[in-house]
């Protein structure tokens, strides 16, 4: 197609282009890149920032006790649930449901397993039965006042630790992280919440050479059981297979006992 042809079909490509055009279109190109850095300006004031920074420590002072902050058993001490909660009350936050899920580990008892073996449809509103393992909580948090919104997602499973009432424990510690990350990532605190990485924290306790081989000596005189026992308690507590050498000594002394005979015993 001849260049007349082209031009009366109205098709010009940049190769075609004037220097003119071009020069235009790269002045546009640079206008919006010049506009786009303006969004990551400041938009208040050194003073002003300082000026909210104070009001914000003074609120905190003020209703935030020695009971809001975990400073037991961790490397350093963040705020609890309770503290979070102020702070959704007193900076007016508030939160929905995006999406949950509770999933469960089904044993041989599971209703749902007897029901399917049958070929017979298990109610949907039915519990199973079977315990707990892991829970997900999606919310979105809003701040009222400035309608400025975030996602916290918290997840939760056995595999942590051992809890005491799993079937309600598991969900609402993922529903406790979940809402207490959405407000303190909109409060641009940066702190750490219950169950969240922490920077400085210590490594998981690796049993040393010497724990090993107390741990293997007892294994090899226990009873068949005893090992039993020892596996199903390992499980429970959330260790997967091979795991406890990596970070049991938290464990250790209740493995040993249930592995190495009574004191007296023959």
């Amino acid at each position: 197609m001849a260049q007349a042809d082209i031009e009366r079909a109205g098709v010009r490509s940049n190769h075609h282009a004037s220097s003119d055009v071009l020069e235009g279109k790269y002045r546009d190109e640079e206008s919006t890149a010049l506009a786009r850095l303006e969004v990551v300006r400041p938009v208040i004031t050194a003073d002003e920032a300082k000026a909210l920074e104070r009001e914000f420590q003074e609120m905190s002072n003020a209703i935030i006790t020695p009971d809001d902050i975990q400073t037991k058993g961790v490397p350093r001490p963040f705020p609890k649930k309770s503290a979070w909660r102020k702070f959704g009350r007193v900076f007016g936050f508030s939160w929905e449901v995006i999406e949950h899920r509770i999933g469960h580990r089904h044993d041989t008892t599971c209703g749902r397993l007897f029901f399917a073996k049958h070929g017979v449809p298990f109610p949907a509103d039915e519990d199973c039965g079977c315990s707990t393992v892991y829970a997900m909580w999606s919310l979105r948090v809003t701040h009222d006042k400035s309608g400025r919104a975030g996602i916290g997602v918290g997840i939760c499973s056995r595999r942590e630790r051992a809890f005491a009432h799993q079937d309600h424990d598991i969900p609402m510690q993922a529903f406790t992280r979940a809402l207490s990350r959405a407000i303190s990532d909109l409060m641009g605190l940066g702190q750490p919440v219950a169950g969240e990485p922490d920077e400085e924290e210590e490594p998981e306790a690796e049993l040393t050479n010497d724990e090993v081989q107390a741990y293997e000596h007892a294994w090899g005189i226990a009873t068949a059981e005893q090992r039993a026992m020892v596996r199903s308690f390992l499980e429970e507590v959330g260790y997967a297979p091979g795991e406890f050498r990596k970070r049991g000594r938290e464990h250790l002394d209740g493995v040993l006992a249930m592995l190495l005979p009574p004191e007296g015993a023959p």
